[in-house]
């Protein structure tokens, strides 16, 4: 492995964390109190997703220097790893940076 190799894989995990995080972390802390004060209620008979709603209620902005290094890294990265770009790869490379960002919010969920 080559250092720019090591920060490809470092910025991808590091931006899938950090956006998966600032997505679901702190928004579903309080979920727990959220049932038990009956608050939770309100969201059940809504017609959008509580899920969706807790989780967009609030982005935590602390996850922003992370996101930042992380693009700083990849932009770097990409363009001193040796690979044969194309639009397939760039749209395998999106998809699978929101698919890990996903996975990792639904793991902290």
């Amino acid at each position: 492995w080559t250092w720019p190799e090591l920060a490809l894989l470092f910025s991808f995990q590091l931006l899938a964390y950090s956006l998966g995080a600032a997505l679901s972390f702190v928004q579903l802390r309080d979920l727990e109190e959220l049932v038990r004060l009956g608050t939770f209620d309100t969201l059940l008979i809504k017609p959008f997703s509580p899920w969706a709603y807790l989780v967009f209620s609030g982005l935590n902005i602390g996850y922003t220097g992370h996101v930042i290094l992380a693009v700083v890294l990849m932009g770097w990265a990409v363009l001193s790893v040796d690979f044969a770009w194309s639009v397939w790869s760039v749209s395998f490379l999106v998809a699978a940076l929101i698919s890990a960002t996903l996975l990792t919010a639904a793991l902290i969920t």
